[in-house]
């Protein structure tokens, strides 16, 4: 998790943000080269969602 010195959470939002584009421009290549819709919600799950959910108990109490 990444915090600025104002304690601010929008460094790791913008790079959780550029991770997860990376990872579905990766899913869309997987499709394209014929992954099943099962594969591709597997691979969903395990490298977009997760990496999502990571830090979610940190950002709770400052989501408005």
């Amino acid at each position: 998790m990444i915090i600025s010195s104002l304690l601010s959470v929008r460094d790791h939002v913008d790079y959780i943000l550029k991770v997860c584009s990376q990872r579905l421009y990766l899913l869309n290549k997987l499709k394209h080269a014929g992954l099943d819709e099962q594969g591709l919600a597997t691979v969903f799950q395990a490298i977009v969602v997760s990496g999502v959910l990571n830090a979610l108990p940190a950002w709770f109490g400052q989501v408005t």
